[in-house]
């Protein structure tokens, strides 16, 4: 991300310091940029945690634009459901951006937070009422097995029912082993395909053909997560196997593409850039 400053916040729904299983607590961070547009801001790499269910929400953005400056926002949030009982760690979120004005690397830092989510008695009472539903259940359908009247299914009576339903698994079974093979090799190649860098980096070609800025921006991001970078950052990957003038001009598919033959091919610059990590303030 490129901008002349960025503010981090975030906000809290629900009692942290009462936590039991079953309980929601929802989080919001909020991030407003200086000097570039929200369809730029990469989203929230959301850290999955041991015995917590994320459920991320829908990112809002806008844009404030005047005669002389451009201040972009983006707001995600993502619901915590805490299914079991302990200490739970949820990570520092650290974000990072290149300020062209100071020529480095900046960062603001969200501090991790830990809280002991206690148990929930209401679960177990929960539990026990459904098993005694199950049982009560069982119990009924027992008692009414001495019942004379005639059983169909589908206006089938049981015989006809059973011979359509063997006819039928037949047939599957048949079509499974007939077209399961293929259909397993399409999928896996086709999983594997749209998991890789040159897929996303193919978006971005298409992207940038097509004249879409801020798309094409948000696949280079997605791409550059697909490398095996020691920094996962545009301004990194540029420094390592770019030209300089890449950062002038972030959808030139000619330049990205000769970049990404370096990388490839392993041809990394002479020399890095050197750059400092800085925390301006401390959240």
């Amino acid at each position: 991300m490129v901008a002349s400053n960025v503010s981090v916040n975030e906000n809290w729904s629900g009692d942290r310091n009462n936590v039991m299983v079953g309980n929601v607590l929802e989080r919001t961070i909020v991030r407003e940029v200086q000097g570039s547009v929200a369809e730029l801001i990469p989203p929230v790499h959301w850290d999955t945690i041991s015995g917590v269910s994320n459920y991320p929400t829908r990112a809002q953005v806008a844009n404030n634009k005047s005669r002389t400056a451009i201040i972009a926002s983006r707001t995600e949030g993502i619901k915590y459901l805490f299914e079991e009982e302990g200490e739970v760690e949820i990570p520092e979120l650290v974000v990072t951006w290149y300020n062209p004005q100071a020529g480095k690397m900046q960062k603001r830092t969200l501090k991790k937070v830990v809280m002991v989510v206690e148990p929930n008695p209401d679960l177990g009472m929960l539990k026990t009422i459904r098993d005694s539903i199950m049982v009560n259940n069982a119990s009924i359908e027992e008692g009414e097995e001495g019942t004379k009247k005639p059983i169909s299914i589908f206006g089938l009576s049981i015989k006809e029912f059973g011979i359509g339903l063997i006819l039928l698994l037949l047939l599957i079974y048949i079509v499974y082993r007939a077209y399961s093979p293929l259909a397993s090799i399409i999928l896996i190649r086709r999983e594997r395909y749209r998991n890789s860098e040159a897929f996303y980096f193919r978006k971005f070609q298409k992207a940038a053909r097509e004249k879409n800025s801020s798309v094409a921006i948000q696949c280079l991001y997605r791409w550059i997560d697909q490398l095996q970078l020691q920094e996962p950052t545009l301004l990194y990957f540029v420094d390592t196997y770019g030209a300089p003038k890449l950062l002038e001009n972030l959808i030139d598919i000619k330049m990205w593409s000769q970049a990404r033959s370096n990388y490839r091919s392993g041809k990394a610059n002479n020399e890095l850039n050197p750059r400092l990590w800085i925390n301006p303030t401390s959240l």
